[in-house]
């Protein structure tokens, strides 16, 4: 296990980050830690307006670098739609959970693990799992049993991603000497080019460079599950998994058909949360169309 952060202080100022944050989400309603097998986990909760009628909890992992914190947006976004949504911060990765992340071979057998350990501590009924790039391909390696379906974004672990070479100079300078302007370019190559970079993540990225290590993309999974009914989606203008070089792979270890998210980037759980939500209720549709899960 390694951590992810420089130093305690680093740690520090990312952890008070993400506090102030959620401590100012009018629809974040409660926030607790479980134990797992990779350590204490966050889970953040957001509750619908009416609960009575949420079809499905949703359990969102999110993608390298984030957390329920920076995807505060989309996680409102799914509640107001009806949703109680359970945000988990992914263990090594910046945010509220344990700083330690596992490594080597089996580390997305661990990962899986994981999010199996998250769902038996937090429901005792079927969820939809939504995971973003790193968070898609740890829901792909689930097993568990309460996962009744799954809507992955820009999904890792399923092919390797592409880096043009301005984007790997952008990223380098953004890691060597970090800036609020250099984030600021890092994103404008992560958000579509008709979408505004979000301001919280250029301080938040600036942040992450200087208090984190950052960790590569998941590589192709030697393994997944296939067995949930599972929708993916990616943006039209991602530049790590443009969809000429995400769609075979999908089509070839998933048996399914990319949805095209429009005018969305890599970071396509900022610059299109309503696309998203639209998705997940096609799919809470579809899954309990043919279940006899109650939806109440």
């Amino acid at each position: 296990m390694t951590s992810a952060y420089k130093n305690a202080a680093g740690r520090d100022a990312i952890q008070r980050w993400c506090r102030t944050r959620l401590a100012i989400a009018e629809s974040c309603t409660s926030q607790w830690d479980i134990p797992t097998s990779l350590g204490h986990t966050r889970i953040v909760e957001l509750l619908p307006p009416r609960p009575s009628v949420s079809p499905a909890t949703v359990v969102v992992v999110p993608g390298t670098n984030m957390n329920s914190a920076t995807y505060l947006p989309l996680l409102s976004g799914l509640a107001a739609a009806h949703h109680r949504v359970l945000g988990v911060d992914v263990p090594g990765q910046p945010g509220l959970s344990t700083g330690q992340r596992p490594h080597g071979r089996d580390r997305f057998a661990r990962y899986g693990q994981w999010l199996d350990d998250v769902l038996t501590h937090t429901t005792s009924e079927p969820v939809i799992v939504l995971g973003h790039s790193l968070g898609a391909a740890i829901a792909l390696s689930s097993t568990s049993p309460a996962v009744a379906g799954r809507l992955l974004i820009s999904p890792g672990g399923l092919t390797r991603l592409r880096v043009p070479p301005q984007v790997l100079a952008t990223t380098l300078a953004w890691m060597a000497v970090p800036t609020p302007a250099r984030s600021y370019a890092l994103l404008r190559h992560l958000t579509a080019p008709t979408t505004s970079v979000n301001s919280s993540l250029i301080s938040w990225m600036t942040l992450v460079a200087e208090c984190c290590h950052t960790t590569l993309a998941p590589p192709p999974l030697t393994t997944i599950s296939t067995a949930p009914p599972t929708l993916v989606a990616s943006g039209d203008q991602d530049v790590f998994l443009p969809l000429r070089r995400v769609g075979p792979a999908v089509r070839t270890r998933l048996h399914t058909d990319v949805r095209v998210l429009r005018d969305a980037g890599h970071l396509a759980t900022h610059d299109q949360p309503r696309q998203i939500a639209r998705l997940l209720a096609e799919l809470t549709d579809a899954v309990w169309a043919d279940t006899d899960i109650p939806r109440d």
